[in-house]
């Protein structure tokens, strides 16, 4: 019906459960102990469950700390931030160099309209002096 996809096996999370019900049974098994005391089958009973526990804490550290180990051993290698910065370090050199090109096309643009400016400026400036010019030698 649902399909979950987990990030760990299915052991990973069994020995999560049973790490968590190993303090919930330890704490039941002192609560035990220490109310019943004096009850000789209670404080047994209670001692046994408290070795219960112990043992459910011991499969539930070996079941996660295997699989939890070799999942963090990657992040104490040098490989890996290696890895990772090389990769980050490309990315950032093509968003550069794209936005180089980038502007590179715009400046190209820019300066090809300045340059149609310049030529419509420098004529009207050429006009004027022509005419200055001419005005002056008509006087």
């Amino acid at each position: 019906m649902f399909k979950l996809k987990l990030k760990y096996s299915n052991k990973f999370y069994a020995g999560l459960i049973i790490f968590v019900l190993n303090f919930i049974l330890g704490a039941v098994a002192k609560i035990i102990f220490f109310f019943h005391f004096n009850d000789p089958f209670w404080r047994s009973f209670a001692i046994i469950m408290y070795v219960i526990s112990i043992g459910m804490l011991v499969i539930g550290v070996w079941w996660i700390g295997k699989e939890y180990t070799t999942a963090l051993r990657k992040y104490f290698s040098y490989k890996y931030y290696q890895e990772s910065l090389m990769k980050s370090t490309k990315k950032m050199m093509r968003a550069g160099a794209k936005g180089t090109r980038a502007m590179g096309r715009k400046t190209i643009a820019v300066g090809g309209q300045m340059k149609r400016r310049s030529r419509v400026v420098g004529g009207k400036v050429k006009s004027r002096l022509k005419r200055r010019k001419n005005g002056s030698e008509n006087q």
